[in-house]
Protein backbone atom coordinates (compact mmCIF):
# COMPACT_ATOMS: atom_id res chain seq x y z
CA UNK A 1 0.00 0.00 0.00
CA UNK A 2 2.62 2.26 1.19
CA UNK A 3 4.38 2.05 -2.47
CA UNK A 4 1.78 2.61 -3.82
CA UNK A 5 0.55 5.99 -2.30
CA UNK A 6 4.25 6.89 -2.58
CA UNK A 7 4.08 5.95 -6.46
CA UNK A 8 0.62 7.55 -7.10
CA UNK A 9 2.32 11.17 -5.03
CA UNK A 10 5.25 10.99 -7.17
CA UNK A 11 2.95 10.90 -10.54
CA UNK A 12 0.97 13.59 -8.75
CA UNK A 13 4.29 15.84 -8.28
CA UNK A 14 5.81 15.27 -11.46
CA UNK A 15 2.24 16.08 -13.18
CA UNK A 16 1.92 19.07 -11.13
CA UNK A 17 5.17 20.04 -12.06
CA UNK A 18 4.51 19.72 -15.82
CA UNK A 19 1.10 22.04 -15.49
CA UNK A 20 3.27 24.55 -13.44
CA UNK A 21 6.38 24.75 -16.58
CA UNK A 22 3.25 25.08 -19.06
CA UNK A 23 1.71 27.68 -17.41
CA UNK A 24 4.61 29.76 -17.13
CA UNK A 25 5.01 28.76 -21.31
CA UNK A 26 1.74 29.71 -22.03
CA UNK A 27 2.28 33.15 -19.97
CA UNK A 28 6.15 33.80 -21.49
CA UNK A 29 4.33 33.10 -24.86
CA UNK A 30 1.53 35.30 -24.30
CA UNK A 31 3.45 37.86 -23.32
CA UNK A 32 5.87 37.94 -26.45
CA UNK A 33 2.74 37.66 -28.36
CA UNK A 34 1.45 40.93 -26.86
CA UNK A 35 4.62 42.61 -27.17
CA UNK A 36 4.88 41.67 -30.93
CA UNK A 37 1.71 43.44 -31.62
CA UNK A 38 2.71 45.87 -29.72
CA UNK A 39 5.70 46.49 -31.52
CA UNK A 40 3.39 46.10 -35.06
CA UNK A 41 1.37 48.60 -33.77
CA UNK A 42 4.01 51.37 -32.71
CA UNK A 43 5.76 51.14 -35.79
Amino acid sequence: RNRQLQGLAMAMVKLWEKSAIAKIAIKRGVQNTCNEIMAEEIK
